[in-house]
């Protein structure tokens, strides 16, 4: 096929897609007929009414023909495999040809029409400053074609390298098998449909032993983003163990997962069984080294936290030596144990429910998700998004048990489906530190727009495994931040319901419910009003009820007092130095002769006088003025990225209530701040808490929330 730099998709995809049939026909040709036929024709020559010499000489005849044709048909179904991947290819590089065209264009278009306003405003008095942004304007589209020169050129590799696989394929070098057409291709210049579809051409022993000989097959695997091909792709390894359990992995599936976790456990598309299997392996593989250290060192974990006492570290130094030996400093150990224990707690809390194990991704931060329910048979899928301060070690436990009492009180309001529900403990951004700690970051979005993909990614891919429509049984609840994080998610991705409690504010791109990629009749908000952190959050203050014990006579409360910048004038001061005279007397000094005895007689010096005469020293008047000065000081307000309030009426969300309330005759307390479980907290900390928090078991929140999650709306059943 003829092709050109700046035409790197010529072809015709359809033509291929026609030849790959064709050789798929002569497949079935020979599976479903010839052999067939060559089989019956064989046992003719090995009946009785055929012994002769040569019935037995045909026979081995035909024993030939068939033991031929197996490899053809083999040959013809890699070659329509590979031509499949092909006409993938070119349908991938002329989308990105168009695409790339149409932006070459715009911007050269761009440059001509900037330039001729250039021309006409350049001898124009008073336009400078325009010219230099027009200039600015010039440089950047000039940088953006420069870039798509780069680009061009990287779709001409993808071209190259398409052509290469397809060539030495189809001119029997493929006959090798599978392993010979991926072995030493550049595979990151394939699409992901050129990919899946060779990796469907593998068997399970030659993807993995490819997979031990390529780290970049590897991370390329581990970062396709179709669940649905992926799921297609997978389905395809082997038989499953258990015909009656489609979520068993088949032999092929499970050596996959257990030596390769790290590629297939936050993979999207392989079912979320098999990912659990893969992050329990992977966990372990990185934790058993360190229960190792503790099991041999267990003085560390009673060593100082941090860079260590000196006489600590000296009366441990073999377990210290361990430590670097291991590549660890003392800080960096603990960290990571103390991480790795809380992952363990949290899996090994799994009772009556299952666990689902659904992202581990070691790292600073270390980000992970526990499901609470299947989420491969589940009917309803919620993710739990927690707020500022959330990380691993801290959270992962109490989140999940969190999440473990939503999907208690979920199966509470609807005790008929069969296939039940899974409610996700999703620590998988980087969340912004406490302000205790302290720190700014939680008033900013920053943290926010980048967990924000990461989330649309997860519910995305939960659609694309489970073969749903694009928000289908989705539901998302947000607590404090994690409202910021999942709103800026929810404008990119749709949802069925979508619950916050205690927002710490929406971002200001999203100012009304309408924003959101959710019916606004299933977008609910709560505060309790003994929640003062989630006003902070907003740029807002509240006083409580009570400070020491003592009661307030009312709440007061608004945006924070602002302090305005301040300008102070100093004026200029003239200081007049006056003319000083000094003198200085003349001062005599008289110093009287001295005879001294010499031999033969005596010398002597005579009377001696010295005078210095009177000085007199003048210094002019000086006058001495300063300048006027101006003194700017900005005020130390603080910026709030994400000041919305959802509960207030002009966004546009429906308000549900936090409070305590009686219902058939029991008190369902309310949250009494802004945690979401000090009771969680209590029973972790085998302590005992008079607080409640939004989903604390048996709360008014909790089972409101548990209601909306699955959009039940019905002002009759909230409380």
């Amino acid at each position: 096929m003829t092709w050109s730099r700046f035409d790197p998709g010529a072809g015709n995809p359809n033509s291929l897609y026609g030849m790959a049939e064709l050789r798929r026909r002569a497949v079935d040709k020979l599976e479903n007929d010839v052999i067939p036929r060559l089989r019956t024709a064989r046992a003719v020559a090995g009946s009785s009414e055929w012994s002769s010499e040569s019935g037995f000489s045909f026979g081995i005849a035909i024993d030939s023909a068939i033991q031929d044709l197996g490899p053809i048909a083999d040959q013809h179904e890699y070659d329509a495999r590979l031509l499949d991947a092909y006409a993938a290819e070119l349908v991938y590089l002329k989308g990105e040809a168009a695409s790339l065209h149409a932006r070459d264009d715009a911007a050269r278009d761009d440059v001509h029409r900037l330039v001729r306003l250039r021309d006409r405003l350049e001898e124009t008095p008073g336009t400078e400053a325009h010219l230099q942004r027009i200039d600015s304007e010039i440089h950047e589209v000039r940088q953006d074609l420069q870039r798509y020169v780069s680009q061009w050129d990287s779709l001409t590799v993808q071209r190259e390298q398409a052509d290469r696989i397809c060539i030495s394929g189809l001119s029997g070098i493929a006959s090798q098998g599978g392993l010979a057409a991926l072995g030493g291709a550049p595979i990151t210049t394939l699409s992901d449909a050129a990919l899946l579809t060779l990796l469907g051409g593998l068997t399970a022993a030659e993807l993995l032993a490819l997979l031990r000989d390529d780290d970049a097959l590897a991370s390329r695997i581990a970062g396709l983003g179709d669940p649905a091909a992926v799921s297609a792709w997978w389905n395809l390894l082997g038989q499953p163990k258990d015909p009656y359990d489609p979520f068993t992995p088949t032999p092929a599936q499970q050596a996959l997962l257990e030596e390769f976790p790290e590629v297939f456990g936050n993979l999207d598309g392989i079912p979320y069984t098999h990912r659990d299997i893969a992050n329990r392996e992977a966990f372990e593989d990185g934790f058993t080294p360190l229960k190792d250290i503790i099991d041999a060192y267990p003085e560390l974990l009673t060593s100082p936290y941090g860079v260590g006492d000196v006489g600590w570290m000296l009366a441990h130094r073999e377990a210290v030596e361990a430590l670097e030996a291991a590549g660890y400093t003392l800080p960096t150990f603990l960290a990571e144990y103390n991480e790795g224990l809380a992952i363990q707690n949290t899996l090994d809390g799994e009772a009556d429910i299952p666990y689902q194990f659904v992202i581990y991704v070691p790292g600073d931060p270390t980000l992970a998700a526990v499901s609470v329910g299947n989420m491969d048979t589940a009917s309803q899928i919620t993710t739990n998004v927690p707020g500022m301060g959330s990380t691993v070690t801290k959270s992962l436990q109490e989140w999940t048990l969190s999440a473990e009492n939503l999907y208690m009180a979920q199966s509470l309001v609807d005790q008929d489906t069969e296939s039940g529900f899974a409610v996700v403990a999703w620590i998988g951004y980087d969340a912004p530190k406490m302000a205790t700690e302290p720190s700014l970051e939680v008033i900013s979005s920053d943290n926010a727009r980048a967990g924000a993909p990461k989330l649309v990614d997860f519910l995305e891919g939960i659609t694309g495994t489970n073969g749903w429509a694009p928000g289908e049984n989705l539901s998302v609840v947000a607590h404090s931040y994690g409202t910021t994080v999942a709103s800026l998610a929810l404008a990119e991705t749709p949802a069925e319901n979508f619950v916050m409690l205690g927002s710490a504010g929406i971002d200001s791109s999203i100012p009304s419910v309408s924003d959101l990629m959710v019916d606004p009749a299933h977008v609910w908000a709560s505060e309790a009003s003994k929640d003062y952190i989630a006003d902070l959050g907003r740029g807002e203050w509240q006083t409580p009820a009570t400070i020491g014990g003592i009661n307030l006579p009312g709440t007061l409360g608004g945006p924070m007092p602002t302090v305005p910048d301040v300008d102070i004038e100093i004026p200029g001061v003239t200081v007049a130095i006056p003319a000083v005279n000094v003198t200085v007397p003349g001062v005599s000094v008289n110093i009287p002769g001295v005879t001294l005895p010499v031999p033969g007689g005596s010398f002597s010096f005579p009377d001696f006088s010295v005078s210095t005469p009177s000085v007199s020293i003048g210094t002019p008047s000086i006058s001495v003025t300063t300048p006027d000065v101006s003194v700017h000081i900005d005020s130390p307000n603080l910026e709030y990225d994400h000041p919305i309030n959802p509960t207030d009426s002009s966004y546009g969300a429906h308000v549900f209530s936090s409070e305590g309330a009686t219902v058939g005759g029991v008190y369902y307390p309310g949250s009494d701040w802004h945690s979401t479980s000090p009771q969680v907290d209590a029973q972790l900390n085998n302590t005992t808490s008079d607080q409640y928090g939004y989903l604390d078991a048996n709360t008014n929140p909790l089972t409101n929330a548990a209601h909306l999650s699955l959009g039940v709306t019905d002002p009759a059943v909230l409380h």
